[in-house]
């Protein structure tokens, strides 16, 4: 193993020394920690290489975006090659942390940081394929008046077995907005009816919203319309449930970015979402063009349909 250098002030700031920067390359998987883009391919000159950069949560100097007043050199030093303090980025995303300091805190950098790294971890491990959670689509749905209380709905929600049926409203929002070549990605909340007589009802998805931020493989939901949204779904009786999204393949899949962005979507509302729910839809017309998965007991485990309209 490589003996590691003391890192040395450069310009009035700390260096992470090389053997660091190589541990947080391997444990990122290569990938920017925020938006999910591969660090290891140049799609300009159709070749691998590594353009994404190693950014410090806390600055590598006194003075730097981010920094405390307790944040002096040595603490500045001290965390300099610590892995906990260090993020995978692209460039971009890198600029946009340290430009708008305020805006990227440390308390959110570090939770994004770990919540990132449980991910790869999580994508390492075998799938759980033996468990699913059934998914039945219902032709109509009418609405109710939610007298359930909301600590019940969290305790039918944990149950892996747990049938959860699809409103006719849903489907066809989903089937309307199947992405087409060179669509950005596009995508809104889910919210359940537990009081329905059916039994839990996906009652409602929300859709697209200007002031979402999107490219063709990535999407980042806008928080003021997603609270909103919670707030008016809450006043109807409805509970926040997951999120969809679209995917240019024909039969998506579940991807490291849909990860991050699924977990910090669950993040951000854990009172509201304990067990979340994410739902893609790719371009095929076939049952297999829309998919479903839940995040269970550490786990991300496919939803099984039933009755799909087509």
């Amino acid at each position: 193993m490589e003996k590691q250098e003391k890192s040395k002030p450069a310009n009035g700031r700390y260096d992470t020394d090389n053997e660091t920067k190589r541990i947080v390359w391997i444990q990122s998987a290569g990938h920017c920690e925020l938006c999910g883009t591969d660090l290891t391919y140049d799609y300009r000159a159709g070749k691998p290489m590594k353009w994404g950069e190693v950014a410090h949560i806390l600055p590598a100097s006194p003075k730097g975006p981010r920094g405390r007043d307790d944040h002096d050199e040595a603490k500045a030093e001290s965390l300099t090659n610590d892995t906990a303090n260090l993020m995978l980025l692209c460039p971009g995303c890198h600029e946009k942390i340290d430009r708008d300091a305020d805006g990227y805190p440390e308390s959110d950098l570090s939770g994004l940081h770990q919540a990132y790294l449980e991910r790869i971890r999580l994508a390492a491990t075998t799938p759980d394929g033996g468990r699913a959670i059934p998914v039945i689509v219902q032709s109509q749905h009418f609405a109710t008046i939610n007298d359930i209380p909301v600590r019940d709905l969290l305790g039918a929600m944990s149950g892996v077995d747990t049938h959860l049926l699809v409103s006719q409203d849903v489907a066809n929002l989903l089937e309307r907005y199947r992405q087409r070549r060179f669509d950005v990605e596009r995508g809104g909340q889910l919210f359940v009816d537990p009081a329905s007589a059916a039994g839990l009802v996906l009652a409602l998805a929300t859709p697209p919203h200007r002031d979402d931020r999107a490219g063709r493989a990535w999407l980042e939901l806008n928080a003021h319309r997603c609270r909103d949204e919670i707030e008016r779904a809450n006043a109807a009786g409805l509970r926040l449930v997951g999120y969809w999204h679209t995917h240019p393949q024909s039969i998506p899949m579940i991807s490291p970015t849909d990860v991050g962005s699924f977990s910090r979507f669950a993040a951000r509302y854990t009172q509201d979402l304990p067990h979340p729910l994410a739902i893609i839809v790719g371009n095929s017309s076939s049952p297999e063009g829309i998919k479903a998965w839940s995040f269970r007991e550490g786990r991300y485990v496919e939803a099984a349909w039933g009755n799909w309209p087509g």
